[in-house]
């Protein structure tokens, strides 16, 4: 398997800076697991290729909750089968198991038990669980959800087409990339309900104001250049 080591990334504080304020923390954390060789990402995390202890994996699970995105209407269609294929079944993490007398060995765990640092093993057809920063990797070929210029950064929702890698889980649940657009998208339809104006009242105040076709284009522009950032 490959080895995936990374140098210092000079983009980052171009890539922070032009993010939007909510999303900034998690653009921030993959812009800094990407730029980390490997060794220092897992040390970050107090991860390492042997996978979690079981216990810590409990205490993670309590402390940070389940990796779970719940469904919501107001969400766009695309993006709730996103999570809903990237929450569905079982996936292989490697897990610590001698403080019960067990090897260490891969597993079969539910996704909504993931935590961060857990050390996740890819294959082809999976659906990336959560959010990722591969560890090395064997003709690896993946769909991305979302684009973002991280070649070995994947996202909930990304998808394996090929190949096989091993990955270290950084984000899970709402830390998500694709967590912080549902959170996005949920702040905007609570926005509109608590300050509704009508056209009229805004055509009175804003007399420049563009037509419902010109604001829908924009908002579609401001989605595409924030996903291709």
């Amino acid at each position: 398997m490959q080895a995936l080591l990374s140098p210092l990334c000079p983009r980052r504080s171009l890539l922070c800076r032009n993010t939007r304020p909510e999303q900034r923390g998690t653009r921030c954390t993959l812009c800094d697991l990407a730029c980390l060789p490997a060794a220092d990402g897992l040390a970050l995390l107090g991860s390492s290729l042997r996978g979690l202890p079981f216990d810590e994996v409990l205490r993670r699970l309590v402390q940070e909750g389940p990796n779970y995105l719940a469904p919501r209407d107001t969400v766009p269609a695309a993006l709730r089968d996103l999570a809903r294929c990237a929450q569905d079944g079982h996936c292989t993490v490697r897990r610590q198991l001698r403080l019960y007398g067990l090897p260490d060995s891969d597993q079969q765990v539910p996704v909504h038990q993931l935590v961060r640092g857990d050390i996740l093993c890819l294959f082809p057809g999976d659906w990336l669980p959560a959010d990722v920063r591969l560890l090395g990797s064997d003709g690896l070929v993946l769909e991305r959800s979302i684009q973002q210029p991280w070649a070995q950064i994947g996202v909930m929702g990304d998808r394996v087409v090929a190949g096989t890698a091993l990955a270290l889980v950084i984000a899970t649940g709402q830390a998500t990339h694709l967590g912080q657009l549902f959170c996005q998208s949920l702040e905007r339809h609570t926005a509109k309900r608590t300050s509704p104006r009508s056209e009229f009242q805004a055509q009175e105040r804003f007399p420049f104001t563009m037509s419902r076709l010109s604001r829908g284009a924009c908002q579609c522009a401001t989605w595409s250049g924030f996903c291709g950032c």
